[in-house]
C-alpha cells in the first residue's frame, strides 16, 4: 500500500494517513482489542461532557 510508504517518508503512523485520507484502515493494522468493548461507555460519557467550543 503506497500509504505505508509515505507514512514511513512523512514520520506518520500508516493509520494515521489511512484515517486522514478517509479510507478504511486495514485489517493488519488494527488489531482486535477484545477488552476494548467494556471502556466504550466510559469514553463516551466523557465525549459527551466535553465543552462544545473545543469540537470544531
Amino acid at each position: 500500500m503506497l500509504l505505508r510508504r509515505l507514512a514511513t517518508v512523512l514520520g506518520f503512523h500508516a493509520v494515521d494517513l489511512c484515517v486522514l485520507a478517509g479510507l478504511a484502515v486495514p485489517d493488519d493494522m488494527a488489531p482486535l482489542d477484545a477488552t476494548a468493548e467494556r471502556w466504550v461507555p466510559y469514553v463516551m460519557m466523557d465525549v459527551v461532557h466535553l465543552p462544545a467550543a473545543g469540537a470544531a
